[in-house]
């Protein structure tokens, strides 16, 4: 199998969004960077797949288009190391075999060159990849919970030794503590029993935080002029950057410290002229 036109296309749809020339290096709950707690599990010998949590506009599909991309950019660049995977969860309405999902994927979507299911199997079981499940709560809001238990089962088969399987969606997503029980860890508990589901993974939770107020105020000084820019080049016009710095005034002394812990919130207050 062949991934570089795969990888080239991640790059591309990283700069398309606009990513990287905005995008501000996140963090988990506990203040380790995200990208350095990545690396060490990439890196380590722990097995154990990885459910990213965070709430509605802390920036989690933007964090699984950054990572997949600077990993994509490591491999086109000659480095060692794992290929990217990228698949959108939030595709997937009803029961979806591991089979249709990939290949789909690497078929309609993208063509990977000498693409099969077993072979793509193999270099998981080989470690070849790292492989970003984004979406997990937009593909849940639209099952019944005997689908969803199913279709997790399946994302289960890519959990194997030697692989890197990280999960990505809100923790509000569910529920209660025992579907959170049932549905990350594979567990059921009943009194002082507990059931271990032999066909679900075992995720290990960690939870992203949102920005700083410094955070926020270096996201704004990278996405204003990006925005402008579009702008202008939408609008056929010049750029004004005395506009853009205009409105870095008006943001900075506004008293919103309370609202730009989100990257969903920081955009629209940066577009709010």
């Amino acid at each position: 199998m062949t991934f570089s036109v795969y990888l080239r296309g991640l790059l591309d749809e990283y700069a398309n969004e606009g990513l990287s020339e905005y995008y501000i290096d996140q963090h988990l709950t506990d203040n380790t960077p995200l990208e350095s707690f990545i690396d060490s599990w990439i890196s380590g010998n722990e097995h154990r797949p990885v459910a990213l949590l965070a709430d509605y506009g802390t920036g989690k599909s933007s964090a699984a288009l950054h990572l997949s991309s600077w990993y994509a950019h490591r491999i086109l660049s000659g480095e060692n190391g794992r290929v990217p995977i990228l698949i959108c969860l939030s595709d997937i309405s009803n029961q979806q075999d591991l089979e249709g999902l990939l290949g789909k994927l690497f078929t309609n979507r993208v063509v990977v060159p000498g693409y099969s299911f077993p072979s793509f199997m193999e270099f998981n079981r080989n470690g070849r990849f790292v492989i970003f499940l984004d979406g997990f709560d937009e593909m849940k809001h639209a099952m019944t919970q005997d689908d969803l238990l199913w279709n997790i089962s399946e994302i289960g088969r890519l959990v194997v030794p030697n692989s890197r399987v990280l999960l990505l969606g809100r923790p509000t997503v569910f529920l209660s503590k025992a579907e959170e029980d049932r549905i990350l860890h594979g567990v059921t508990v009943r009194g002082r029993d507990v059931f271990r589901h032999d066909d679900a993974p075992d995720f290990q939770r960690v939870d992203l935080r949102g920005f700083t107020r410094d955070e926020a105020r270096q996201f704004f000084e990278m996405y204003l002029p990006f925005q402008e820019r579009k702008a202008a080049q939408q609008e056929g016009r010049a750029i004004n950057m005395d506009l853009v710095q205009d409105r870095l005034v008006e943001i900075n002394s506004a008293d919103i410290d309370h609202l730009i812990g989100k990257p969903v919130h920081s955009r629209m207050l940066a577009g709010n002229r």
